[in-house]
């Protein structure tokens, strides 16, 4: 078996007409593909390859929480089938569940310390997409307005 001008690794054939084989790689496009015995070629069919689809990550919900783990997000875009890895504000995600094609649930892992914001990235075959924004928000610390001595305290 060829495909396009690539051999493909082919199989005993399952009957008189048919035979399974393995595509080889090739770039985007149709390709003829050729089967040969040891008497004849036979040309006519085709194979197209598509192009690896390249996910979309378009928002994040909530869209901030604390530098520390385990805040539940809501990842949405497309193109998620098969997703490999996750990343919030480029720390890699405690845990994550494709819930279907332009859904995915994510645990964050512990951030840098300090307010930071950025994307998330979703990384598939097809590659990596990245969008949405989530603020992981630094510790709160309290604010003093006005310092007042105290009235037992004396000054000399």
């Amino acid at each position: 078996m060829v495909a396009g001008n690539l051999p493909a690794p082919a199989y005993p054939a399952t009957a008189d007409t048919t035979t399974l084989a393995t595509a080889p790689a090739q770039a985007t496009g149709t390709v003829t593909v050729n089967a040969t015995t040891s008497a004849d070629t036979g040309t006519g069919g085709s194979l197209t390859y598509l192009a690896p689809v390249l996910p979309a990550a378009t928002g994040i919900s909530p869209s901030s929480g604390p530098t520390g783990d385990g805040t539940l997000l809501a990842i949405t875009g497309s193109g998620f089938t098969d997703t490999t890895a996750v990343l919030i504000v480029g720390v890699p995600a405690a845990g994550f569940t494709v819930d279907d094609d332009t859904a995915i649930t994510a645990i964050t892992a512990p951030a840098p310390p300090g307010g930071i914001t950025g994307p998330a990235a979703v990384t598939t075959k097809g590659g990596t997409g990245i969008g949405g924004a989530l603020a992981y928000l630094g510790p709160v610390l309290p604010a003093i307005s006005t310092a007042q001595p105290h009235p037992t305290n004396t000054t000399r």
